[in-house]
Protein backbone atom coordinates (compact mmCIF):
# COMPACT_ATOMS: atom_id res chain seq x y z
CA UNK A 1 0.00 0.00 0.00
CA UNK A 2 1.33 3.79 -0.23
CA UNK A 3 1.46 5.42 2.83
CA UNK A 4 -1.16 2.81 4.45
CA UNK A 5 -3.02 2.91 7.69
CA UNK A 6 -3.50 0.36 10.82
CA UNK A 7 -4.77 0.28 13.33
CA UNK A 8 -3.76 -2.12 16.45
CA UNK A 9 -4.88 -2.76 20.30
CA UNK A 10 -2.60 -3.21 23.37
CA UNK A 11 -3.23 -3.92 27.09
CA UNK A 12 -2.13 -1.22 29.81
CA UNK A 13 -0.57 -3.50 31.15
CA UNK A 14 2.14 -4.39 28.97
CA UNK A 15 5.52 -3.40 30.30
CA UNK A 16 7.74 -0.92 28.32
CA UNK A 17 9.76 -2.24 25.62
CA UNK A 18 7.37 -4.60 24.29
CA UNK A 19 6.65 -5.28 20.58
CA UNK A 20 3.31 -3.17 19.51
CA UNK A 21 3.56 -3.57 15.81
CA UNK A 22 5.59 -4.36 12.79
CA UNK A 23 6.35 -2.39 9.88
CA UNK A 24 7.28 -4.07 6.49
CA UNK A 25 7.62 -2.43 3.57
CA UNK A 26 8.60 -3.73 -0.05
CA UNK A 27 10.38 -2.12 -3.25
CA UNK A 28 7.61 -2.30 -5.47
CA UNK A 29 9.77 -2.65 -8.65
CA UNK A 30 12.24 -6.14 -7.10
CA UNK A 31 9.92 -6.80 -4.11
CA UNK A 32 12.92 -6.78 -1.79
CA UNK A 33 12.44 -5.89 1.82
CA UNK A 34 13.31 -2.78 3.08
CA UNK A 35 16.27 -2.11 5.76
CA UNK A 36 15.88 1.20 6.44
CA UNK A 37 13.06 2.93 9.20
CA UNK A 38 12.64 6.06 10.66
CA UNK A 39 10.17 7.33 13.12
CA UNK A 40 8.16 10.44 11.47
CA UNK A 41 9.47 13.45 13.79
CA UNK A 42 6.37 15.21 15.60
CA UNK A 43 4.22 12.20 15.16
CA UNK A 44 4.24 10.63 18.70
CA UNK A 45 3.07 13.75 20.69
CA UNK A 46 3.98 11.72 24.00
CA UNK A 47 6.85 9.64 22.90
CA UNK A 48 4.91 6.61 23.78
CA UNK A 49 6.66 4.47 21.21
CA UNK A 50 10.47 3.81 19.67
CA UNK A 51 11.75 1.79 17.06
CA UNK A 52 13.66 -0.74 17.82
CA UNK A 53 16.73 0.02 15.30
CA UNK A 54 16.78 1.82 12.26
CA UNK A 55 17.28 -1.66 10.04
CA UNK A 56 13.90 -2.96 11.29
CA UNK A 57 10.27 -1.35 11.51
CA UNK A 58 9.68 -2.86 14.69
CA UNK A 59 7.86 -0.80 17.04
CA UNK A 60 8.09 -0.99 21.07
CA UNK A 61 6.53 0.62 24.15
CA UNK A 62 8.99 3.46 25.24
CA UNK A 63 6.68 4.30 28.09
CA UNK A 64 4.47 2.86 30.67
CA UNK A 65 0.49 2.85 29.42
CA UNK A 66 -2.59 3.67 32.09
CA UNK A 67 -5.83 3.54 30.62
CA UNK A 68 -6.90 5.65 33.59
CA UNK A 69 -5.12 8.45 33.00
CA UNK A 70 -3.07 8.70 29.87
CA UNK A 71 -4.84 8.48 26.45
CA UNK A 72 -6.66 5.42 25.39
CA UNK A 73 -5.84 6.15 21.53
CA UNK A 74 -2.34 6.92 20.40
CA UNK A 75 -0.92 7.57 16.92
CA UNK A 76 2.85 7.06 15.46
CA UNK A 77 3.52 7.31 12.19
CA UNK A 78 6.73 5.12 10.96
CA UNK A 79 9.04 5.80 7.24
CA UNK A 80 10.48 3.19 5.52
CA UNK A 81 13.16 4.70 2.95
CA UNK A 82 15.02 2.87 -0.22
CA UNK A 83 18.11 5.28 -0.93
CA UNK A 84 19.25 4.92 -4.79
CA UNK A 85 22.88 6.83 -4.69
CA UNK A 86 21.86 10.37 -3.92
CA UNK A 87 18.52 9.90 -4.64
CA UNK A 88 15.67 7.92 -1.96
CA UNK A 89 12.02 6.90 -2.27
CA UNK A 90 10.10 6.39 1.18
CA UNK A 91 6.66 5.11 2.50
CA UNK A 92 4.58 6.17 5.31
CA UNK A 93 2.81 4.18 7.61
CA UNK A 94 0.42 5.43 10.57
CA UNK A 95 -0.67 3.33 13.00
CA UNK A 96 -3.32 4.31 15.53
CA UNK A 97 -3.30 2.17 19.04
CA UNK A 98 -5.99 1.68 21.05
CA UNK A 99 -5.15 1.12 24.82
CA UNK A 100 -7.28 -1.31 26.31
CA UNK A 101 -7.87 -1.62 29.89
CA UNK A 102 -6.58 -4.13 32.40
CA UNK A 103 -7.82 -4.98 36.04
CA UNK A 104 -4.84 -3.49 37.29
CA UNK A 105 -7.15 -1.37 40.05
CA UNK A 106 -7.74 -2.58 43.43
CA UNK A 107 -10.79 -1.89 44.64
CA UNK A 108 -11.08 0.61 47.52
CA UNK A 109 -12.88 0.92 50.08
CA UNK A 110 -14.21 4.28 51.56
CA UNK A 111 -13.20 3.95 54.80
CA UNK A 112 -10.93 1.49 56.79
CA UNK A 113 -13.04 0.81 59.54
CA UNK A 114 -16.94 1.73 59.56
CA UNK A 115 -18.64 1.53 63.33
CA UNK A 116 -22.42 0.70 63.20
CA UNK A 117 -24.94 0.87 66.03
CA UNK A 118 -27.58 -1.29 66.78
CA UNK A 119 -30.14 -1.60 69.67
CA UNK A 120 -30.56 -4.97 71.50
CA UNK A 121 -34.18 -4.79 70.51
CA UNK A 122 -33.67 -4.51 67.13
CA UNK A 123 -35.61 -6.74 64.85
CA UNK A 124 -33.92 -9.07 62.25
CA UNK A 125 -33.12 -7.45 59.32
CA UNK A 126 -32.72 -4.14 60.95
CA UNK A 127 -30.62 -2.02 58.10
CA UNK A 128 -27.14 -1.50 60.34
CA UNK A 129 -25.47 0.71 57.52
CA UNK A 130 -23.81 1.06 54.12
CA UNK A 131 -20.14 0.47 52.70
CA UNK A 132 -18.99 1.49 49.58
CA UNK A 133 -16.10 0.90 47.39
CA UNK A 134 -14.38 2.78 44.10
CA UNK A 135 -12.58 1.08 41.73
CA UNK A 136 -11.10 3.56 39.21
CA UNK A 137 -10.88 0.68 35.82
CA UNK A 138 -13.94 0.35 33.37
CA UNK A 139 -17.44 -1.24 33.83
CA UNK A 140 -15.53 -4.68 32.31
CA UNK A 141 -13.67 -5.02 35.99
CA UNK A 142 -15.63 -2.76 37.81
CA UNK A 143 -18.73 -5.48 39.20
CA UNK A 144 -18.02 -5.96 43.01
CA UNK A 145 -19.06 -8.81 45.06
CA UNK A 146 -18.81 -8.59 48.61
CA UNK A 147 -18.24 -11.30 51.65
CA UNK A 148 -18.01 -11.71 55.24
CA UNK A 149 -15.64 -12.93 57.36
CA UNK A 150 -14.72 -13.54 60.75
CA UNK A 151 -16.04 -15.39 63.87
CA UNK A 152 -19.05 -13.16 64.37
CA UNK A 153 -20.30 -13.27 60.67
CA UNK A 154 -23.46 -15.48 61.59
CA UNK A 155 -25.18 -12.71 63.17
CA UNK A 156 -24.82 -10.32 60.01
CA UNK A 157 -25.76 -10.45 56.51
CA UNK A 158 -24.93 -8.67 53.39
CA UNK A 159 -27.33 -7.36 50.52
CA UNK A 160 -25.85 -5.43 47.63
CA UNK A 161 -28.47 -3.10 46.11
CA UNK A 162 -28.33 -1.87 42.06
CA UNK A 163 -25.98 1.04 42.51
CA UNK A 164 -22.52 -0.66 42.09
CA UNK A 165 -20.19 -1.13 45.08
CA UNK A 166 -22.57 -0.40 47.84
CA UNK A 167 -23.69 -3.29 49.83
CA UNK A 168 -26.36 -3.19 53.35
CA UNK A 169 -25.03 -4.80 56.39
CA UNK A 170 -28.40 -6.14 58.18
CA UNK A 171 -29.08 -7.85 61.17
CA UNK A 172 -29.64 -11.65 60.72
CA UNK A 173 -29.90 -13.00 64.33
CA UNK A 174 -30.50 -10.91 67.40
CA UNK A 175 -27.88 -9.60 69.48
CA UNK A 176 -28.31 -9.48 73.45
CA UNK A 177 -26.02 -6.59 74.86
CA UNK A 178 -25.24 -8.37 77.99
CA UNK A 179 -23.85 -11.83 76.17
CA UNK A 180 -21.79 -9.21 73.27
CA UNK A 181 -21.86 -5.74 73.37
CA UNK A 182 -19.03 -5.56 70.37
CA UNK A 183 -18.82 -7.55 67.11
CA UNK A 184 -15.78 -7.20 64.90
CA UNK A 185 -15.85 -8.76 61.41
CA UNK A 186 -14.24 -8.04 57.98
CA UNK A 187 -15.42 -7.13 54.68
CA UNK A 188 -14.10 -8.21 51.50
CA UNK A 189 -14.47 -6.30 48.37
CA UNK A 190 -13.79 -8.41 45.59
CA UNK A 191 -14.28 -6.84 41.62
CA UNK A 192 -14.00 -8.59 38.23
CA UNK A 193 -17.15 -10.21 39.71
CA UNK A 194 -19.14 -11.32 36.76
CA UNK A 195 -16.36 -12.93 34.65
CA UNK A 196 -14.57 -16.49 35.06
CA UNK A 197 -11.57 -15.53 35.46
CA UNK A 198 -8.17 -15.82 37.96
CA UNK A 199 -7.41 -11.67 37.27
CA UNK A 200 -9.77 -10.63 40.32
CA UNK A 201 -8.60 -8.09 42.70
CA UNK A 202 -9.78 -7.18 46.45
CA UNK A 203 -9.67 -5.40 49.11
CA UNK A 204 -10.64 -5.72 52.77
CA UNK A 205 -11.85 -3.20 55.48
CA UNK A 206 -13.10 -3.43 59.21
CA UNK A 207 -16.44 -3.24 60.51
CA UNK A 208 -17.53 -2.93 64.22
CA UNK A 209 -20.99 -2.99 65.53
CA UNK A 210 -21.37 -1.81 68.97
CA UNK A 211 -24.51 -3.41 70.49
CA UNK A 212 -26.34 -0.22 72.74
CA UNK A 213 -28.42 -1.59 75.98
CA UNK A 214 -31.83 -1.16 76.52
CA UNK A 215 -34.00 -1.46 80.14
CA UNK A 216 -35.06 -5.43 79.29
CA UNK A 217 -33.58 -7.06 82.35
CA UNK A 218 -35.68 -6.96 85.31
CA UNK A 219 -34.05 -6.09 89.30
CA UNK A 220 -33.58 -9.13 90.88
CA UNK A 221 -33.45 -9.58 94.79
CA UNK A 222 -30.33 -11.31 95.95
CA UNK A 223 -32.80 -13.51 98.44
CA UNK A 224 -34.05 -16.13 95.78
CA UNK A 225 -37.39 -16.58 97.69
CA UNK A 226 -37.46 -12.37 97.46
CA UNK A 227 -38.65 -12.79 101.48
CA UNK A 228 -36.43 -11.18 103.70
CA UNK A 229 -37.02 -11.53 107.70
CA UNK A 230 -35.48 -8.92 110.23
CA UNK A 231 -36.53 -8.20 114.24
CA UNK A 232 -36.36 -4.95 115.85
CA UNK A 233 -37.25 -4.04 119.18
CA UNK A 234 -40.28 -2.06 120.40
CA UNK A 235 -38.18 0.35 122.35
CA UNK A 236 -35.60 0.63 119.29
CA UNK A 237 -35.65 4.64 118.37
CA UNK A 238 -36.39 6.66 115.17
CA UNK A 239 -34.29 5.68 112.12
CA UNK A 240 -32.75 2.37 113.56
CA UNK A 241 -31.67 0.54 110.74
CA UNK A 242 -32.38 -2.85 111.60
CA UNK A 243 -31.83 -4.65 108.03
CA UNK A 244 -30.69 -4.52 104.36
CA UNK A 245 -32.33 -5.78 101.20
CA UNK A 246 -30.09 -6.19 98.07
CA UNK A 247 -30.96 -6.34 94.47
CA UNK A 248 -28.80 -6.51 91.14
CA UNK A 249 -29.40 -5.75 87.43
CA UNK A 250 -27.68 -6.78 84.31
CA UNK A 251 -28.76 -3.91 82.68
CA UNK A 252 -26.13 -1.28 82.10
CA UNK A 253 -25.66 2.65 82.80
CA UNK A 254 -28.91 4.30 83.69
CA UNK A 255 -30.35 1.43 83.12
CA UNK A 256 -29.19 -0.79 85.70
CA UNK A 257 -30.09 1.57 88.59
CA UNK A 258 -31.83 0.33 91.47
CA UNK A 259 -34.02 2.37 93.62
CA UNK A 260 -35.89 0.70 96.60
CA UNK A 261 -39.77 1.71 97.85
CA UNK A 262 -42.32 0.01 100.46
CA UNK A 263 -45.36 -1.00 99.50
CA UNK A 264 -47.42 -2.88 101.99
CA UNK A 265 -48.46 -6.72 100.54
CA UNK A 266 -52.41 -6.31 100.64
CA UNK A 267 -52.43 -10.20 99.44
CA UNK A 268 -51.62 -10.68 103.13
CA UNK A 269 -54.02 -8.46 105.00
CA UNK A 270 -50.87 -6.05 105.43
CA UNK A 271 -52.59 -2.29 105.31
CA UNK A 272 -51.32 0.41 103.69
CA UNK A 273 -50.50 2.18 106.95
CA UNK A 274 -47.48 0.22 107.44
CA UNK A 275 -45.96 1.98 104.78
CA UNK A 276 -46.09 4.63 107.02
CA UNK A 277 -44.47 2.90 109.65
CA UNK A 278 -40.93 2.11 108.40
CA UNK A 279 -39.05 3.96 105.54
CA UNK A 280 -36.27 2.60 103.04
CA UNK A 281 -33.00 4.50 101.59
CA UNK A 282 -34.08 4.71 98.27
CA UNK A 283 -30.72 4.21 96.41
CA UNK A 284 -28.60 1.71 98.78
CA UNK A 285 -31.89 -0.66 100.11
Amino acid sequence: KTNPFYTEAILESQPVGAEVFTVVARDPLDGSQLTLYEEVPGSDISNYFRLRDSSQGVLVLDRKLDFEEGPRRLTVAVRAIKRIGSDQRTVTATITINVNDDNDNVPSFTQNVYTFFVSESAPINTDLGTVAVTDPDSSTFRPIRFSLAGREVGTFDLVQGLEPGRATLLLKSQVDFETLDRYDIDIIAKDNADRDTSIQLSSTAAIIVRVLDENDNTPTFLELDREYAFSVSETAPLSFNFGTVSATDDDAGVNGLITYSLVADESKGESRVVESWFRITENSG
